[in-house]
């Protein structure tokens, strides 16, 4: 995941909890749902990362966009 800092990954340890962060502008671009290449590739370094560590705990939070898709606000 090393090779997707500062490029809209983050990664932090706090109190023995490893935090991992994508930003939007790299999974997506503006007022598109599709995830990027360039997301996907990111996507697809930490599930490697995941499959190589089986034990541990993952929770994933997000947000919905502000921008509404494609001029109205569904898919």
């Amino acid at each position: 995941m090393a090779a997707f800092e500062n490029k809209g990954v983050k990664i932090d340890i706090k109190d023995d909890k490893l935090y991992v962060t994508i930003e939007d502008r790299l999974l997506f671009a503006k007022g598109r749902w599709e995830v990027s290449a360039e997301g996907l590739k990111a996507l697809a370094k930490l599930s490697e990362v995941l499959e190589a560590n089986p034990g541990v705990d993952v929770v994933v939070e997000g947000h919905t966009a502000s921008l509404a898709y494609n001029g109205k606000n569904e898919v």
